[in-house]
């Protein structure tokens, strides 16, 4: 939460009076994990999550005189996605396995490619960008036939992982510090 939201949050709160002079931007980068499920990182998307509901509610108070475009990134291949990570006590890592873990099935966009979908989508004035596109049908199962989409995720990202030969370190929430599930 403390990058995620809070990261977004207080620069955005003071720049508010001058963007609101201005008639100025801000782009918000949140994720595809904020309103899509994403297996293995609900605390990251539950940040995204709370990003967007915030900047959503901005638009309302601040109707034309701030334009917000939140972009929803899906997965893309960044030094983060290899599993390079800082651990608790801030020394960057490599855990290869949680991430392939939580990749195995999905096809990832470059990191170039992402930021020019963003910059056009921020330049029409797009209120939100998704890039990739493919990853809209998924906002729309999720809204109309929620069921579909839980039972597809399901499908792609638990059932292969229970059935793979390789080891792989895949740690779920019940195992995370300090939650504790029946």
């Amino acid at each position: 939460m403390d990058v995620n939201f809070w990261g977004s949050v207080y620069p955005t709160q003071f720049a508010l009076p001058h963007l609101k002079k201005s008639k100025g931007k801000i782009l918000v980068i949140a994720s595809v994990s904020g309103w899509m499920y994403g297996t293995k990182i609900s605390f990251y998307g539950a940040s995204k999550a709370a990003l967007l509901n915030f900047y959503d509610t901005l638009r309302v108070e601040f109707s034309s005189s701030v334009k917000i475009t939140i972009a929803s990134p899906g997965f893309t291949r960044t030094a983060m996605l290899r599993g390079k990570q800082l651990n608790m006590e801030g020394s960057v890592e490599i855990n290869k396995s949680k991430t392939d873990a939580v990749l195995h099935s999905l096809p990832l966009r470059s990191a170039s490619e992402c930021a020019k979908a963003i910059v056009k989508g921020v330049c029409r004035g797009d209120r939100d960008v998704t890039d990739p596109s493919w990853y809209g049908i998924f906002y729309v199962l999720k809204f109309f036939i929620p069921e579909i989409m839980e039972m597809f995720l399901h499908r792609i990202n638990i059932i292969p992982r229970n059935n793979m030969k390789k080891n792989v370190d895949v740690e779920n929430i019940s195992a995370t510090s300090g939650i504790k599930m029946s």
